[in-house]
């Protein structure tokens, strides 16, 4: 049911989610990522009205303002510098937690451009940076409902 409702937000409908860091909108839609937030995963959260906007087709949500933004919060999330937080990276498989098959999934996608699962900091491509990333984050869990 997770994954069903993942693709639908993430395929179905374009969502922004607004990088702190840079002031850019990182806009997903119909698989194509554009300007991807640094170290961090795309993932639905749990949203408030309190901080998101909607316009037509696009919702507008900053996951990176704090932990509460997240479903399980200090513990679903990184803060990344003071005052940024991002999602856990390394869960490729989208099964809540960050083990040996989301390094399956990396060593099999290593090398590959686009985008993929294992794209673990969402730079266009799985390399060595996504396994320092999978590496840092093996054993937890990130708490995706």
């Amino acid at each position: 049911m997770k994954n069903i409702i993942l693709q639908f937000v993430l395929f179905i409908i374009s969502v922004c989610v607004i990088n702190a860091q840079t002031d850019k909108i990182t806009k997903i839609n119909s698989n194509k990522i554009e300007n991807a937030a640094e170290r961090t995963q795309t993932s639905a959260g749990k949203v408030n009205g309190s901080n998101s906007t909607q316009a037509t087709n696009t919702v507008l949500y900053d996951f990176t303002t704090g932990s509460d933004k997240y479903y399980g919060g200090a513990a679903a999330a990184v803060e990344v510098e003071p005052g940024v937080w991002a999602m856990i990276a390394g869960d490729a498989n989208g099964d809540g937690g960050i083990y040996a098959q989301d390094y399956s999934n990396y060593k099999t996608n290593q090398g590959n451009e686009g985008y993929y699962n294992a794209d673990f900091n969402m730079d266009g491509g799985v390399y060595a940076q996504d396994y320092t990333l999978y590496k840092a984050n093996q054993g937890k869990e990130t708490l995706v409902p």
